[in-house]
């Protein structure tokens, strides 16, 4: 049998074998398979621009919020600075009994920008608060502390008139009555608070040296929204619990409040834990905020 045989080389017949076509079919040539580098341009120009606009706004931020906050941080550390040596200056010479260079001080202050109730809580109660020091380190004796003290209240007084102009009147419902623990000698923090609450538009009766009947007696005579007592020394801590139990008891205010603050609240603030205080202040303004809480309701 020849190759041209019907069945040659085992294939099937002619007649079923399977047309091939003339030519094969290809993807027409004008359409064009996309190779995803239009895309990937497209892509990495979005990306550099939102970090080009992250970074315009990190230096916009940067501009505005962060170096000016740096920069009065510095400021802040050497205003501190400043007013540590100026505390330490006026101590120094009201125990030297150089009331007119301590008034030079002050007014120096005042004219560099300080407020006087600045002058009165950053430098008049620290410088107070030295003596003390000074004098249980026995770097100078009591007569000279209690000379020092004397020349503060008078300073104290000086300076008040700067900030008379700025004493809110007196509200309703903001009476305090403010005294040292009953047998403590450092009550010049009782009078700067006293300054700072006129000041703050509460009406004051401050009794800076009273003793224990004589709170008792002023709470049984008249109202009071709110009491408060400083703590110099820890070893008074059982005064101040007995003095704040008493005026509970007598107080014509069934809900008078208790606020408890002076040196031993930053030195020794487990002297409170028994005392019966309804707030511990730190200083003046924050025991200005917690009264005004507490008249609030």
């Amino acid at each position: 049998m020849s190759a041209t045989d019907d069945g040659a080389f085992g294939g099937e017949p002619h007649d079923r074998a399977v047309a091939v076509p003339d030519k094969v079919a290809r993807p027409d040539a004008s359409v064009r398979v996309p190779d995803g580098s239009a895309t990937h341009t497209s892509v990495a120009a979005g990306a550099r621009e939102r970090r080009a606009g992250a970074a315009r706004r990190l230096a916009a931020t940067i501009e505005r919020d962060i170096v000016p906050r740096l920069v009065e941080s510095a400021r802040r550390c050497e205003g501190a600075d400043q007013v540590a040596a100026e505390v330490e200056r006026l101590a120094g010479l009201l125990v030297q009994g150089d009331l007119g260079s301590a008034r030079s001080l002050l007014r120096d202050a005042n004219a560099r920008g300080m407020a006087p109730q600045e002058m009165m809580s950053d430098l008049l109660a620290p410088a107070a608060r030295r003596l003390g020091v000074m004098w249980e380190d026995d770097a100078c004796d009591f007569s000279a502390v209690c000379l020092g003290v004397a020349d503060l209240q008078r300073l104290m007084r000086e300076f008040r008139g700067g900030i008379v102009s700025s004493i809110a009147p007196a509200m309703a419902g903001r009476r305090i009555l403010l005294a040292a623990t009953p047998g403590e000698h450092h009550v010049f923090g009782v009078e700067m608070a006293a300054e700072a609450f006129i000041t703050a538009g509460w009406e004051v009766v401050c009794r800076p040296s009273a003793s224990h009947a004589e709170l008792v007696r002023i709470a049984m005579r008249d109202w009071f929204d709110v009491a408060g007592f400083s703590l110099a020394a820890e070893r008074h801590a059982g005064a101040l619990g007995d003095a704040i139990r008493a005026l509970r008891r007598v107080s014509l205010n069934p809900g008078l409040v208790v606020i408890a603050g002076g040196p031993a609240a930053c030195l020794s603030p487990e002297a409170f834990s028994g005392a019966g205080a309804d707030w511990i202040a730190l200083d003046a303004g924050a025991a200005i905020a917690r009264a005004g809480e507490a008249v609030r309701g």
